[in-house]
């Protein structure tokens, strides 16, 4: 899967001043660092509408960093701040962009650089008033930032214009004075650089003569360094517009139009400068004529004049070579031969100069891992100036200074051994100004600081001349960074509700400085605090603290560290802020079914308990049913926990008349199918609000509770059934029929009947009517239970038990009345041959055993068989004599 990050901005132009530096922990109860950062340019960002605009997009964090990442840039309207409009991509889709930009995009005015697999550059050749746009805030996605933005916003404000004439035309060697107006009434704090351009007669491009950057340094065009070094160009801040060009000396090769450039600078929130737009003043034109040489009228000599003899330099030997020129007669000058005059020395004498040098402060205060900058003035100067600057510790009131740095009379610097490895520079921004830079300043920087300017000239030799040296001194006082911040814990509120969130604002006060921020906490019972997040001075993100299911109040403390010279200094601590984490209020309330129901007996009865008001949209809900029954306490019905698991009261078994549901969202209904008498009572609805803290544990809110009081009664009905209580006796084996008569009905009703033997009560064994072959009707209201073949088992007290059914207005049968018959006393005999039978078979069985018993005595007496033995075998049985 290829991952696109998506890179917006958007241009608006307002103001925006931010005074401190605030680092915010938001949300208390959950903290974690996202793996994956797509980064911009920090906003806002302030470009102008017709320059370019270029924005870098990198992303970071993932597990294989060379994994190739695709990169899309949108822009979002202030009209319809929600709505994307796609601009450009890097994943070969042509059809990304949308038509507002597409053209712009297949035409090269909108590119993308790719820098590596990770990094690319958004280029826009010229910013167009319709790029303005809004972009929402940064989403989280995929654990990880997977977008950023950067706002642009700015206005074109820079005008530039000359004065004095359009044009001059001056002799070799005359001196030249051009101002240039430049300025920009923009809101934003920003810097102008200016650069005046000779722009030659012939020549391809214009050549930059002198240029005063953003931060008021010089800079010299190439073939102008000596003119400068000579004091023969300068160029001059004056008031808060004009700048001023010097030239001393024009020469022939100046010959052509000046100009100035005038560059818009601003920092952006990286302190980095960009350059956001530039325009050109109206060029004077320069015409340079080359010095004058005519023949004396008097002596026919020729007589050379020089001006603006000012510096030493011009003086030396001086002589001139003369030839004659003849024309012949078609108009063609030929050149004769030549002589030379003999030599004239020139010697000029620098007039003494008083050299006053002035400190632009004699003290000054400087914070640590700032800029030192020192400005030495000079008056009256006349001849070429050196300067050397020296240094004595403050810890040091007395004895020599120590070399630092020093710039020739020929613009060369010479950095000391003491600083040497440090960014320290002397530069001459204007003819009477030096100044010393050193970038990020120490506290062993303190001390006195010493400017030695001296002046030269140049003897006839050629040689260089110290005609003059003046010194000034001034101090500097370097404040530590751990005296400059201050660090601040606040929250708009320390007492924060479970599952919301609480923002602490760590303040730091002071200079811009990287510095690693720390946040703590300090658990109740804790020995020690325990680092919760820290964000490091390079803006990575280090996660210290394990998650565990514990409330997160304590006591917070931010902690800072500022990051100078490559290392921490001493960490500096906030106030302690006590979080309290509490319980939040519940807001549970219910509504019920009216407070009174009136139902009939064996009517399905429906209560309802609904949630009107909840304490979050997130809540579960815990619902108990209980009744309280004339003679009983509270009983419970039903009951649902959380997850809807619904489970039976003790009191009710197995019950399956009642059951509950939920209708809606917070909607619970208790129902009573086919409703008795003793359902009567009073019916409580409690329901417990739980809610889900970010750990994952669940908590009870208090409950609260409905009632509502049900009153059964007794519905009239026609049903009757016959109550005569009737004795039966049947033989075993025969068939009996039970008789079941209703006396009175509705014939438009359905009857359901069960018969059975004992008490007809809601546990007795019953046979319903419908089951085949032992119901049956002979007449309208007579029901008959038949008894195939009797048996003595079958003996027993028989009642029928009639429930009747009506047809509702809903169509569905309900059950309207019931009523039980008198009862039938049913006894199952033997028959009578059975009773005589069993009397002869006994008398036969003990006659049999007595003649055993006599037969067995006989044959021990004598072993012998008499003769008159009832088992005759030798005399068998006569038949009887017939009469």
């Amino acid at each position: 899967m290829t991952l696109v990050n998506n890179c917006p901005f958007n241009h608006i132009f307002r103001f925006l001043s931010r005074t401190s530096l605030l680092f915010f922990l938001s949300g208390l109860i959950q903290w974690g660092g996202a793996k994956v950062l797509v980064e911009v340019q920090s906003g806002p960002l302030y470009r102008v509408i017709g320059y370019p605009f270029s924005m870098s997009c990198n992303v970071s964090g993932f597990s294989n960093p060379e994994a190739w990442q695709d990169f899309r840039f949108s822009i979002y309207k202030p009209n319809r701040p929600t709505r994307e409009i796609q601009i450009i991509s890097t994943d070969d889709n042509n059809n990304y962009a949308m038509a507002v930009y597409g053209v712009r995009v297949t035409g090269g005015g909108i590119t993308l650089e790719r820098l590596s697999v990770t990094s690319v550059l958004f280029h826009v050749k010229s910013l167009e008033e319709g790029d303005e746009g809004h972009t929402p805030n940064s989403e989280l996605e995929y654990n990880g930032t997977y977008n950023a933005k950067a706002t642009l916003k700015g206005n074109d404000t820079l005008t530039t214009s000359s004065t004095g004439s359009a044009s001059f035309s001056l002799s070799e060697g005359d001196a030249l004075t051009l101002q240039c107006l430049a300025s920009s009434n923009t809101f934003q704090h920003t810097h102008l650089s200016v650069t005046w351009y000779l722009y030659g007669d012939g020549e391809a491009s214009p050549r930059s003569i002198i240029s005063l950057d953003r931060d008021l340094t010089v800079s010299l065009g190439q073939g102008f360094e000596g003119l400068y070094q000579a004091g023969l160009i300068g160029l001059d801040k004056l008031e808060e517009a004009t700048y001023r060009l010097k030239m001393a000396r024009i020469e022939l090769s100046d010959t052509g139009r000046i100009y100035c450039h005038a560059q818009e600078w601003i920092q952006d929130p990286d302190r980095s400068w960009y350059p956001i737009s530039h325009k050109d003043a109206q060029a004077t034109t320069l015409e340079v004529k080359a010095i004058e040489v005519a023949p004396d009228q008097g002596s026919g000599s020729m007589v050379v004049r020089m001006s603006m003899l000012k510096t030493t330099q011009d003086q030396g030997v001086y002589h001139c070579r003369a030839w004659s020129q003849e024309r012949d007669r078609n108009g063609v000058f030929t050149q004769g031969s030549s002589q030379e005059s003999t030599t004239e020395p020139i010697t000029i004498t620098a007039i003494e100069s008083s050299l006053p040098v002035a400190m632009e402060n004699q003290k000054v205060s400087v914070d640590e891992g700032d800029d030192l900058q020192l400005a030495c003035r000079v008056s009256g100067v006349m001849g070429q100036l050196s300067v050397t600057w020296k240094y004595r510790s403050a810890s040091k009131t007395t004895g020599p200074f120590s070399y630092v740095i020093s710039l020739s009379r020929v613009g060369v610097m010479e950095p000391g051994a003491e600083l040497g490895q440090r960014n320290v520079r002397t530069l001459r921004p204007t003819a009477d100004t030096f100044t010393l830079e050193l970038s990020e300043v120490k506290p062993s920087d303190a001390g006195a600081y010493q400017c030695t300017v001296s002046e030269w000239t140049t003897e006839t030799n050629g040689n260089a001349k110290k005609t003059s040296s003046q010194s000034q001194d001034c101090i500097v006082e370097v404040q530590p960074v751990e005296s400059l911040l201050r660090v601040d814990l606040k929250s708009r509120g320390i007492e924060v509700t479970e599952g919301c969130e609480v923002e602490l604002v760590c303040q730091v006060r002071g200079p811009s400085l990287p510095v690693t921020v720390t946040w703590s906490q300090q658990r109740e019972g804790g020995s020690a605090p325990d680092n919760i997040l820290t964000l490091l001075h390079t803006g990575d993100i280090m996660w210290r603290g394990d998650q565990t299911s514990r409330r997160e109040a304590g006591r917070y403390q931010c902690v800072i560290s500022a990051f100078l010279q490559g290392r921490h200094r001493k960490p500096q601590n906030s106030n302690l802020l006590a979080v309290l984490v509490q319980t939040p209020e519940g807001v549970l309330t219910l509504s019920s079914s009216p407070s009174s129901l009136d139902q009939s007996i064996n009517a399905v009865i429906q209560m309802e308990c609904s949630v009107v008001k909840a304490t979050s949209n997130s809540s579960r809900f815990t619902v108990t049913w209980l009744a309280q029954k004339k003679g009983v306490g509270n009983q419970t019905v039903l009951s649902s926990d959380r997850d809807a698991v619904i489970t039976l009261g003790a009191e009710l078994g197995t019950e399956q008349r009642i059951s509950m549901r939920r209708r809606e969202r917070w909607s619970f209904e208790l129902t009573i199918r086919q409703a008795r008498s003793w359902d009567r009572g009073r019916y409580y609805c409690v329901v417990e609000e739980c809610l889900q803290d970010p750990h994952g544990v669940w908590y009870k809110l208090l409950s609260s509770s409905a009632a509502m009081e049900l009153r059964l009664q007794e519905t009239v009905s026609d049903l009757s059934v016959n109550k005569t209580d009737l004795d039966m006796e049947v033989r075993d084996g025969k068939r009996v029929e039970l008789t079941c008569t209703l006396t009175s009905g509705d014939p438009a009703s359905l009857y359901a009947l069960y018969m059975g033997r004992g008490s007809c009560s809601c546990s007795s064994h019953r046979v319903p009517l419908d089951q085949k072959g032992i119901f049956s009707g002979n007449t309208h209201g007579t029901f008959l239970l038949g008894l195939q073949g009797a048996r003595q088992d079958d003996s027993g007290v028989y009642q029928c038990h009639v429930d009747q059914y009506k047809y509702s207005h809903d169509g569905n049968w309900e059950c309207s009345a019931s009523d039980q018959s008198g009862r039938t006393n049913l006894t199952v005999r033997r028959p009578i041959v059975i009773l005589i039978f069993i009397p002869l078979v006994c008398i036969l069985a003990i006659v049999i055993m007595m003649l055993s018993i006599k037969l067995k005595g006989q044959g021990s007496a004598g072993n012998k068989k008499q003769a008159n033995s009832l088992w005759a075998e030798e005399n068998p049985l006569k038949p009887c004599p017939e009469e």
